[in-house]
């Protein structure tokens, strides 16, 4: 237990000692001395990327866009002149008294206008977040909790531009399961879409494919190389069609969900994923990774100044990290 707390503090070479000793004793159980010696490993690789940082030099997305609340899960227009993310507002119609809605701000020469609402056809009383933008402009695929019709506690949903907003929105059913999906992104071709979901108990990232039908394949996970038997989630597919950005707890990382990087090797296939290295990751969660078109700029969200919630950062990529530009 001691192991675990100093883990998640980033204690690491307290941590090392703990785990080390617990994983030398004969008087425990092969699975706690499993753990104890992944635990272990995980402090090692933690010391050894501290040693070895690489380049991140983070600027916070301004006032306009970060406030006292959380915000998370940002997507950007290809141009970047718009951002679209998440924010958890204090609502009196839940049980927690919070709630998630889309809000967006759009860039006016180098400042970015004050952020709000993106509307009443996407936001509701309930939970709205973890979004995509198809490439033309023409679809925005989002995720909706406890509406009305659903086939899960999340499902997927699709708008269409409508009367210079956005249309109501349809449940993708055959994309949906019983259980939680959500965190979609569409691919260049706008055919390609990837998601998270609990369906086989833990979080996978799966992918589905619009037919010419106009109808999504039934979707499948990801090869065991990309999801654990752990937790797999915000996957984000960068314009190229070949660099998968994702968020997991499974892989080897420092201590809590980190992200990830893999790229396409064939139809079907994804080279082993790379941990993208700290400080981006950190004994923090970090996820929700979007990355421009150029692939010289990122964003991302985290509580990186250890305040009360999330907010929305930018910074240059570095090279190994970027995909095809």
């Amino acid at each position: 237990i001691c192991g675990r707390l100093q883990l998640k503090l980033g204690l690491y070479e307290d941590a090392k000692v703990n785990f080390d000793k617990l994983a030398a004793r004969d008087d425990v159980k092969i699975g706690i001395k499993a753990q104890a010696e992944q635990g272990a490993k995980t402090c090692d690789f933690a010391i050894d990327q501290i040693a070895h940082p690489k380049p991140f030099e983070y600027e916070s997305m301004g006032d306009a866009i970060n406030t006292e609340h959380s915000e998370y899960s940002p997507a950007l227009t290809a141009d970047e002149s718009m951002i679209i993310f998440t924010r958890l507002i204090p609502s009196e119609l839940t049980a927690d008294g919070m709630q998630e809605d889309f809000f967006y701000s759009r860039k006016v020469g180098d400042t970015w206008t004050q952020a709000i609402p993106m509307g009443n056809t996407l936001n509701s009383t309930n939970n709205e977040g973890a979004h995509t933008i198809s490439p033309d402009g023409q679809a925005f695929y989002f995720t909706a909790c406890n509406r009305e019709g659903g086939k899960g506690s999340c499902d997927l949903y699709l708008s269409k531009p409508y009367k210079g907003g956005w249309d109501y929105p349809v449940n993708l059913k055959v994309l949906n399961s019983s259980a939680w999906d959500s965190q979609p992104s569409i691919g260049p071709d706008g055919r390609t879409i990837y998601f998270a979901s609990a369906r086989s108990g833990e979080m996978d990232i799966y992918t589905s494919y619009l037919g010419d039908n106009g109808r999504w394949s039934t979707p499948v996970p990801l090869p065991s190389n990309i999801n654990t038997d752990r937790s797999e989630m915000a996957p984000f597919i960068h314009p190229d069609g070949q660099t998968l950005y994702f968020t997991s707890n499974g892989h080897l990382g420092m201590g809590g969900f980190d992200i990830f990087i893999s790229r396409k090797t064939g139809p079907h296939t994804w080279s082993d994923p790379v941990n993208i290295g700290y400080p981006i990751n950190s004994y923090r969660d970090e996820a929700f990774l979007f990355v421009s078109a150029s692939g010289e700029t990122a964003y991302f969200a985290s509580d990186i100044k250890g305040g009360t919630g999330m907010d929305i950062y930018t910074f240059p990529l570095y090279e190994e990290a970027r995909p095809v530009a």
